[in-house]
């Protein structure tokens, strides 16, 4: 017989298109495959695929990092072998139940949980459940993610927030309510916080000879550590007064604690003026802060008050010498700022300035301390564009009345 049996060459053609396809389906898997396990093995968390029973049955590289396991190790053990030992029982009937209602449990939506490292080390844990049914039973992917950086993260924003709220309670505390009744003298003062505890004080209180003490100051930096530091000289200066009359020796045995007691990089600027409410003079020393103006009532300049030395907590037996005092006429306004009034800025970059603030307490010079103080603050927060400062911003007014 001559030539091929067709019969046979058919059949040969349809082994081959089978094999052919065949090879193309085991390809195809593998492709499926090379893409899952790439997938698998990019997750930035820990991934661990469990049958119905809790076996684990895959585990990617990033489970075996993060539990300690070297490759393969995990495959066929107890997903329990990944909780602490007070947690497994427990977890074995939350494991039952999941797997008669599987569903699907995103991160985070579950209450924390514990991880055990293969070292014994335990470390705070989210997971995210998925359920597969497939032909040989449920499996489940779960997604591990170790969350200790975050807790870590936020217990110290809670700590923070805890003391800024001491700082913020202590300063409330300690700046005064009110002013104290004095006749001929309308004293008011405000300070307004970058955060929530400034680095600035003001205080006005009597001396025991009965004179009215007025000060002003301010830590370098805004928030906690200046806060705390103020509130150190703020009492300082109210303790002392009780021992000195001379307000520069209050501000010298103030600078010799804060450099003893406090770091290095504080140091406070400090503007504390004495005024005989009989005589009405004033006298004052500054240590580093910015000047005071004395307005007469017509708005004129009467008196610029000059920083007389550097600020508190640089050189311990550094002496802030008192500065030019003067006599204060009825009408006269006394200001007294912090740089974060004059050095607050415009959404353009500009300066609020010296004279911005000098022109907006003359145009007022008639009205009461408070409503000069308030009408400052206003025009400051109106020029920078925003609703609160970005640094502290702290203002007295003094204004003579009659005698």
């Amino acid at each position: 017989m001559n030539g091929s049996d067709p019969i046979v060459a058919d059949g040969n053609a349809t082994a081959d298109r089978r094999i052919a396809e065949l090879e193309l389906q085991v390809r195809e898997l593998q492709r499926v495959e090379s893409q899952f396990r790439m997938l698998l093995e990019t997750s930035p968390d820990a991934v661990v695929i469990v049958d119905e029973s809790g076996e684990i049955m895959l585990a990617n590289r990033q489970t075996e990092k993060m539990f300690g396991y070297a490759s393969g190790e995990l495959l066929g053990l107890p997903v329990e072998v990944l909780v602490p030992d007070r947690f497994r029982e427990s977890h074995v009937r939350h494991r039952d139940h999941y797997a008669r209602c599987p569903h699907a449990r995103a991160m985070g939506t579950n209450a924390e949980l514990c991880a055990l490292r293969r070292d014994g080390t335990e470390f705070p844990a989210e997971i995210s459940l998925s359920p597969r049914q497939t032909e040989d039973g449920m499996l489940v992917f779960c997604s591990v993610r170790d969350v200790t950086q975050r807790k870590t993260v936020e217990r110290a924003l809670h700590d923070r927030e805890v003391q800024l709220a001491a700082a913020q309670q202590i300063q409330e505390h300690l700046l005064p309510q009110r002013p104290p009744s004095i006749p001929g003298f309308d004293v008011i003062g405000a300070s307004h916080p970058a955060e929530f505890a400034a680095g600035d004080h003001f205080d006005y209180f009597r001396m025991p000879d009965r004179s009215l003490a007025v000060a002003i100051g301010d830590v370098a930096g805004h928030g906690f550590g200046p806060a705390l530091i103020m509130a150190s000289v703020h009492t300082l200066i109210r303790s002392l007064s009780q021992r000195y009359d001379n307000v520069s020796d209050v501000l010298f045995h103030a600078n010799r604690f804060l450099c003893e007691e406090t770091a290095d990089h504080f140091f406070a600027t400090v503007f504390f003026a004495r005024i005989d409410t009989e005589t009405r003079r004033l006298e004052y020393a500054s240590a580093g802060h910015p000047p005071a103006y004395v307005f007469s009532r017509n708005g004129d300049i009467k008196a610029r008050l000059e920083s007389t030395g550097i600020p508190l907590g640089i050189e311990p037996d550094e002496v802030t010498p008192l500065g030019q005092g003067l006599v204060l006429d009825e009408g006269d306004v006394v200001l007294m700022l912090t740089d974060g009034a004059i050095e607050i800025q415009s959404p353009s970059g500009e300066f609020f300035g010296v004279e911005r603030a000098v022109q907006c307490v003359r145009q007022c010079l008639d009205r009461s301390a408070r409503e000069i103080l308030d009408r400052l603050y206003k025009t400051v927060i109106e020029f920078s564009g925003r609703e609160s400062p970005d640094d502290d911003v702290t203002a007295v007014v003094l204004k003579v009345g009659p005698a």
